[in-house]
């Protein structure tokens, strides 16, 4: 092993020379793309990315898609795949989770070379399970992170569609206007909108289904009043006007509580640190008190103390962490 040392380490060297150039093109191409978008159009899968980082994924990709046997597996990341994603096919997923797991193993390959090490085979797989892992929690972490949308979303959907009745467009231009001029979540939900309504659905239902996914009080405020104007005959534009204020007045109140319960929580929190540091303060600067609690009777001092202690944070919470705890209720 001794004698392949330097070769391997100069083959590591260069295969880690390429990844950090692709990396350098991979960020090249998004600062020219950030600096040239607002004065180019959308060009969609075509675009700088795909053409510089994402090309060896595409080729792993290709090749483990001419293989088969990954399809089935490939096909429960459909769900991933939206207008901000990168990734454009199922497939792609896969060859990422492999691209990852032969990183991992060559960075284990490196890290035995470098202190001499003998390679064990189980750390080998072992690597390439994590890597293969690894992008997995990054895709469920953003999927739950951008999995609802909030009511400062539905502010802006509002006043998009309050936009668009102004100048007497009608609901299903409106709804489209939303998906036009938003991204991410918000623009995903109001295009099931679109397609409930197309296929039938009467625009208050179709609301309604967004409530009973979003679970958001606006919504279904919303949806009500959609039944209002059907029945009333009401300018809709009046309407969203008057839900607009509320969604304001009820966005300025939930600013003002949070504030309020920040200083609780920061409150909360210096209380109940208080007396550690105290204790601390006292072991550090006395060793007489560290004497005593290695001592016999230490132990139940130590124990003594903790009980204190838990009486006071309950008491902590009683006090100041239950007005935190209201907001939720």
């Amino acid at each position: 092993m001794e004698e392949y040392r330097v070769l391997l380490q100069i083959i590591l060297l260069i295969i880690c020379l390429f990844l950090l150039y692709l990396l350098v093109k991979y960020i090249r191409s998004i600062m020219i793309k950030n600096r040239l978008s607002d004065y180019s159009i959308n060009l969609g899968d075509d675009n700088l990315e795909y053409k510089s980082f994402y090309k060896i994924i595409l080729v792993v990709g290709n090749f483990l898609d001419s293989l088969v046997i990954f399809n089935g597996l490939a096909r429960t990341y459909k769900k991933f795949i939206n207008d901000d994603s990168k990734l454009r096919r199922e497939i792609d997923f896969i060859s990422l989770k492999f691209v990852f797991g032969i990183l991992m193993i060559l960075l284990y390959l490196f890290l035995v070379i470098l202190y001499n090490d003998e390679i064990l085979l189980y750390l080998v797989l072992i690597c390439f399970v994590l890597g293969f892992l690894l992008p997995d929690f990054y895709w469920v972490f953003k999927d739950n992170h951008h999995k609802s949308i909030g009511n400062q979303d539905i502010l802006k959907a509002v006043i998009i569609m309050e936009n668009s009745y102004k100048v007497n467009r009608s609901t299903e231009q409106a709804v489209n206007d939303v998906i036009n001029r938003t991204d991410g979540n918000l623009r995903l939900e109001f295009k099931k909108v679109l397609a409930d309504m197309r296929i039938g659905l009467d625009v208050s239902d179709a609301f309604y289904r967004l409530y009973y996914r979003t679970r958001l009080e606006p919504v279904r405020r919303i949806a009500n009043s959609f039944k209002i104007i059907d029945v009333s005959g009401i300018s809709a534009a009046l309407v969203f006007e008057e839900i607009e204020k509320y969604l304001i007045m009820d966005e300025r109140f939930e600013q003002e509580m949070n504030v309020y319960y920040s200083v609780n929580k920061i409150a909360h929190l210096v209380f109940l640190l208080l007396p550690l540091i105290f204790i601390v303060s006292i072991l550090l600067f006395n060793k007489r008190y560290i004497d005593v609690l290695l001592s016999e009777i230490g132990v139940f001092l130590i124990l003594i103390l903790g009980i204190i202690y838990l009486l006071y944070m309950l008491f902590l919470r009683r006090i100041i962490g239950g007005s935190v705890n209201d907001k939720k209720e």
